[in-house]
């Protein structure tokens, strides 16, 4: 019998399992799901306010608990202030350099200004809705930034260079 690793399963599926699971036949995986149940209460409880003094939780705190600091809101992992400031630097400079070193075309037609505005809206829906939710898109679905840290700051990165390369050229072409 392979074992479960139940600690990639969210608390919701964990007490999903514990409700459905046949005790008697998987002792083992049970013995193994109240102990990760366990492991996560005492992660709330470590990071849960002090109702008696009042005093909510420090960054040092979330850090050791997690490992790296993020921002937890409705199960989703936002990005900090800085790391949006970092990727778009990283974005615009390497946009802008590739398209200073491109050639202009001799004319632009309207058709290509309005493929040029759709093109930006995807590419900036695309930069922004990582950035907030932390999440993005990869052959094995949908990956989270605490899982997939290295993948989604390249996806991150590579929004905010397309964003920032269809920009600059547009703005040379239509300006």
């Amino acid at each position: 019998m392979h074992s479960i690793d139940y600690s990639k399963f969210s608390l919701d599926e964990l007490l999903d399992v514990k409700s459905n699971i046949d005790k008697a036949l998987y002792s083992e995986r049970y013995k193994a799901l109240l102990s990760e149940i366990s492991k996560r209460e005492k992660q709330a409880q470590a990071l849960s306010f002090d109702m008696s003094e009042n005093k909510a939780i420090t960054p040092t705190q979330l850090e050791q608990v997690n490992g790296h600091q993020f921002n937890y809101f409705e199960g989703e992992y936002r990005c900090t202030f800085k790391r949006v400031m970092v990727v778009n630097a990283i974005g615009l400079f390497f946009g802008g350099i590739v398209s200073l070193m491109s050639k202009e075309p001799s004319s632009a037609s309207s058709l290509d200004f309005g493929l040029f505005a759709l093109f930006e809206c995807m590419t900036f829906a695309c930069l922004v809705t990582t950035l907030y939710t932390g999440k993005s898109l990869s052959n094995s679905g949908i990956v989270n930034i605490k899982r997939h840290y290295i993948y989604v700051t390249i996806s991150q990165i590579m929004w905010s260079y397309l964003f920032f390369l269809g920009l600059i050229i547009g703005l040379k072409q239509f300006a």
